[in-house]
């Protein structure tokens, strides 16, 4: 399998983390863990199926034998954040200056919807 040019999600990477721990899981479990939609998560799991990392079976979603050991053996480039991935970075740059203890919070009045 070669899953190098293969794009994983925040979605696909919390349903193999599952997967792994919990080898068959019902699909409500996405939803009511993570509060997921049924949107999200269908296209994760149609895209692992796809991949041969998982397998439908009514409501429940098992891990394949295959898709356990790619886990294994490519989980540094699943699951390791890429620079360009990285969401802190992102927000870092959108927030303003820390505040003093004790300091009022002045906030930019301009930027306040009227």
């Amino acid at each position: 399998m070669n899953s190098r040019k293969k794009y994983f999600e925040v979605v696909d990477r919390e349903v193999l983390i599952n997967l792994m721990k919990l080898k068959t899981i019902d699909w409500y479990y996405f939803h009511k863990q993570y509060k997921l939609s049924p949107g999200q998560l269908s296209r994760s799991i149609k895209k692992l199926e796809a991949w041969k990392f998982l397998v439908i079976e009514e409501e429940q979603i098992r891990i394949t034998e295959e898709g356990q050991k790619t886990i294994v053996s490519e989980r540094n480039r699943i699951f390791r954040k890429n620079s360009d991935e990285d969401w802190g970075v992102e927000q870092r740059d959108r927030m303003r200056q820390k505040i003093e203890i004790n300091q009022l919070y002045m906030p930019n009045i301009k930027k306040l919807k009227k």
